[in-house]
This record gives C-alpha cells, structure tokens and sequence, in this order.
C-alpha cells in the first residue's frame, strides 16, 4: 500500500492490499501484536500499481477508512466491528484514474472526504448531510473524480472553512452546508493534484508536480488572491510541512525548504528521491524513495 499508519490510545491503524483484498490492521502500538484485522474484496491495481492509498482516521472510539475502490467503513477501534459502510459510488462520486487516496476528515458530527465532490456524512451513521458538485464534470473531465489531496479544515475571523484542493483547484467551502465560497483554478497534468494543502492564518499553499510549481492564495476577502507563485516547490506527491515561516517538502525528487512569505529556497538537498517528511522536536523525519529514513 502507499497509505500511512495512525495512531492513538497505543494502537497502530493501519491498510494494505493483497491479491485484490483489502485488509485494515490494528496493532498494539508498543509489541506489534495484531488486536484485531478486517479483510473485504477490493481490486486495488491503480494502472499497475496496486495497494490502498488513503489512510485511516481515528476519532475517539471509531477508526474511519476508505478504499482505493470507494469502500469507506466506520469500525470500532477496540473490537473491529463495522459500525456502518457505504460505497461513494453510490452518492455520484467517480472513481478517479488511480483510484480514492483522501484520507477522512472529522469536523464535530461529520465525517468528511474530497472524492471530486466534496461529500459530508454523518459520522455516526452514515447518512448524507451534504454533497457539492462534481469540480472534474465542471471542468470537463469525464470520470476523472478527486484530485487525491486530503480536506483541510481551518478557522478564519472565528469562523470554520473547508479547504479542498481538487482536480480543478483549490475551492473554500462552508462546512456546515457544503456551499462553495471560492474558487482558485489550478490546472494539472492528468489533474493530479495530490498534496494536501498547507494552511496559516488566512492563506493557503497548494502545489503540485508536473512542472507546474505551486502558489500562496490569500482566502480571506471575496475572491482568492495570488500572494505569490512558483516553480521552486513541485509537490508530486507528499505534503509540505511549515514550521516557523518555512516550509520543507519535495519539490519533485529534490528535499527543499522554502521562505513562507515569498517562496524563495534557503535550501536543497538532492538523493532521496520523491520520499515524504513530518516534523518533530523541531527536525524533519524523512522517508526517501528507496526506503532510507534520515532525521
């Protein structure tokens, strides 16, 4: 799989995919013993590359995941037992070309994903609270669905937004109905837009890769405004981190790190390929693409 584990309470969560089988694990955090697995049919081969790709959300006692294919369970943490499940297909959502990668998002009682259109579902039970258009039918893109980044929820002038950054762009929304509050078009080839976006204050940085670069919008007034934009920071796939006013991601195979306020680099290091980072205790913990770990 290319998902990443999630952990709380001193269990590990977490998804992989053999011989067209999904299987969600949940470890003991501190022996890796198994406390529970749940396996159920999914052809999981995104153009011949096959594995699960959205990883799992805890929230309190109940972990949520969704499949490669769109099948999105509720389980309870401790036991394993689905609470409830649905298939997105159902709701209108298309399956993108290399399959769902969104990872849930729990906002108070919803739990919320971008598939293309952004869907709501009561966390508890399922049930739809909202959906918006289809961002690919409104570009033109037939069956093309999500653009593989995650939801981001955010707070400006006291107020909650919703920030998803889609195959069409980067759109606001209100979270508690799904209206759309603004639009930055950003288009990409094959309408990858995979990393999710960074948010401080009231701007927001997207990027992506193919050479298209990556851009600092302002959200706060009617309509987005373009603070700053830039080739220097390519996110193919993993997201940037920002730690005080700079922001450390990959700018395609190469680790960089760049001003917030401008996107100038103060640095680059090339050889670990396109790997993902976090950031604790102040240092970044990498994950190159041939498997070095570097702290």
């Amino acid at each position: 799989g290319y998902n990443s584990v999630s952990v709380s309470e001193g269990r590990v969560y977490t998804m992989g995919n053999e011989d067209n089988t999904d299987t969600i694990y949940c470890l003991d955090a501190n022996t890796g013993k198994e406390v529970w697995r749940y396996s159920y049919p999914c052809n999981a081969d995104a153009n011949g590359r096959p594995g699960t790709a959205s990883s799992p959300t805890i929230d309190g006692k109940k972990v949520y995941t969704l499949s490669r294919e769109g099948h999105l369970f509720c389980f309870d943490a401790a036991s394993g037992k689905v609470i409830w499940t649905k298939i997105i297909r159902e709701l209108g959502a298309k399956t993108p070309e290399w399959g769902f990668a969104t990872s849930p998002l729990i906002l108070d009682n919803m739990m919320i994903i971008d598939a293309g259109m952004a869907i709501a579902l009561d966390k508890s039970t399922g049930n739809l609270v909202w959906k918006t258009r289809d961002y690919g039918e409104s570009w033109g893109i037939k069956n093309q669905g999500g653009g593989y980044s995650s939801p981001v929820v955010f707070s400006l002038n006291g107020t909650k937004k919703l920030a998803v950054f889609n195959s069409s762009g980067l759109v606001i929304l209100n979270p508690k109905t799904g209206q759309e509050l603004m639009l930055h078009p950003w288009k990409t080839s094959y309408n990858i837009n995979a990393a999710t976006p960074v948010i401080s204050g009231d701007r927001v940085f997207i990027s992506s890769g193919y050479d298209v670069g990556s851009a600092l919008v302002q959200v706060s007034g009617s309509k987005p405004v373009v603070v700053w934009e830039s080739k220097n920071m390519r996110n193919h796939f993993a997201s940037c981190v920002l730690w005080q006013g700079y922001l450390y991601g990959f700018d395609e195979s190469q680790l960089k790190c760049l001003d917030w306020q401008n996107g100038n680099v103060k640095w680059d290091r090339k050889g670990l390929g396109k790997g993902s980072l976090m950031l604790a205790d102040g240092k970044l913990i990498i994950l190159g693409e041939g498997g070095d770990l570097v702290i």
